[in-house]
């Protein structure tokens, strides 16, 4: 069922990530977008997993088993997403939780500046036909301002290069996260 936006794009990742493919998780936070993604691209794939706070990617390694060697971490922020993925296979899918670490601290948190930067190099490198999922979160200081400029920038792509979607809870009381898919046509 999906009650959540987590559980959407898992979903959403399962239709379009394939075994051998390269993805990035460009917010590995956690790492629960990461685990997904190894498990998903199997041996023959690769994971670009990023995150700006060290903590998030000692977490994410703690997830995966020792064995595994196609997950690589990257402590960098998102928006060098284009010079960390230079010699990797292109990527088929991009993912992005947008916030803060869950669990950490609160007042480091992604920006709209980076954010849409991150966001520009990886509509640049995704794989034709691949995607770009986002989750937008805005009930923090600065989500809102953040969740404007992505969806001003993605709201001018070109349609006949982009199919742009938002998903969305109508009802929830609150500020709930939505997700937001990207897809590249040519």
């Amino acid at each position: 069922m999906i009650t959540k936006a987590t559980n959407l794009v898992r979903i959403l990742l399962k239709e379009s990530v394939n075994a051998g493919d390269c993805v990035v998780d460009a917010t590995c936070g956690n790492g629960l977008d990461t685990v997904i993604l190894r498990s998903l691209v199997g041996e023959t794939g690769r994971v670009i997993s990023v995150d700006i706070q060290a903590t998030a990617l000692e977490r994410a390694r703690k997830r995966l088993p020792a064995s595994v060697r196609n997950v690589h971490f990257v402590h960098a922020c998102h928006s060098t997403l284009n010079q960390i993925v230079e010699g990797h296979p292109t990527p088929t899918v991009v993912v992005f939780n947008l916030g803060y670490l869950p669990g950490g601290d609160k007042t480091l948190i992604t920006k709209p500046e980076t954010t849409t930067e991150a966001l520009s190099h990886a509509l640049q490198i995704i794989a034709l036909g691949g995607a770009v999922i986002m989750v937008v979160y805005r009930g923090h200081a600065g989500g809102e301002a953040e969740a404007f400029s992505v969806e001003q920038m993605i709201s001018a792509l070109d349609p006949k290069q982009f199919v742009v979607m938002k998903h969305q809870s109508l009802n929830v009381v609150g500020v709930p996260p939505y997700v937001l898919v990207i897809e590249r046509r040519v």
